[in-house]
């Protein structure tokens, strides 16, 4: 195992040292807004393959650890998007600062206005029924039960309370933590302001048309990346076909109306 190990280092200390000489490195800091089920994690293989050789042998990259953040917002006995938040905010702020950060950080504005300058803000969505499914299956069928797994049929599921927040995920990524800690904002003023907050992103992509994402990073950072494909849903499609049936599938439809709202309104402005 630790050969293991040691060999698969070399090989991407060998990768980076190939691209460093190719000049096709990072060289313009990036922050990755993570959405789950969007595509997120090959995008960002595509852009740590463009770190410098030096940048990753001294770290000058992070990503978040789900898992990690789930269970430290847990023995602090706060909410986990708060400490995601704080997160985000310590890794930009060190020296010297990081090239690449990515992780399911929730949208801060905060945050945002402080670096704007300094980083190209990045993010993928999805069409949100597609990326309901994915996350419902991807959940319900993952061999790590622990982390947000789901125990329980697609009828009960749509029937609770997580469901609705799955159905406005993105809407709730987008409109920032402190409008999601405040009750006074109506589910159309949370749409609204998560429509205004991404439109503030450098580039967002749209997971079914990521060559244009590449278009669109390259021109924004000067670097070209490819994305490939890397993590496959453990659900077999025939199962989904099976589970799925109409009504379902337009219950889930009225589930993500928020995220739809959203992703149509991206669409409009690309």
């Amino acid at each position: 195992m630790i050969h293991r190990h040691h060999l698969t280092k070399t090989k991407t200390l060998a990768h980076r040292a190939y691209l460093t000489s190719q000049g096709e490195n990072l060289t313009s800091p990036v922050i990755f807004f993570h959405v789950p089920k969007c595509g997120g994690t090959s995008v960002k293989a595509a852009i740590l393959d463009r770190l410098g050789i030096l940048d990753y042998l001294r770290g000058r990259y992070f990503t978040l650890d789900a898992h990690a953040s789930r269970e430290s917002a847990e023995v602090l006995g706060t909410e986990m998007r708060i400490l995601r938040e704080n997160v985000l905010a310590y890794e930009v702020n060190c020296s010297p600062k990081p090239v690449f950060v990515a992780g399911h950080f929730i949208y801060s504005r905060p945050i945002h206005q402080k670096i704007s300058e300094e980083y190209t803000a990045v993010t993928v969505i999805r069409d949100p029924i597609k990326r309901f499914v994915s996350q419902f299956f991807y959940n319900k069928n993952k061999s790590t039960q622990d982390h947000f797994g789901i125990d329980a049929s697609i009828d009960e599921y749509l029937d609770s309370e997580r469901a609705k927040g799955t159905g406005r995920l993105m809407t709730s990524y987008f409109a920032g933590n402190e409008a999601l800690n405040d009750d006074a904002f109506t589910v159309d003023e949370l749409i609204e302001r998560a429509i205004q907050n991404i439109r503030r992103f450098d580039v967002v992509g749209v997971l079914g048309d990521l060559k244009r994402f590449e278009r669109e990073f390259a021109r924004a950072t000067g670097t070209n990346i490819q994305i490939a494909h890397h993590r496959k849903n453990p659900t077999d499609q025939p199962e989904k076909e099976c589970v799925l049936t109409e009504e379902r599938l337009q219950y889930i439809r009225e589930l993500c109306a928020p995220d739809v709202r959203l992703f149509e309104a991206v669409l409009n402005d690309v």
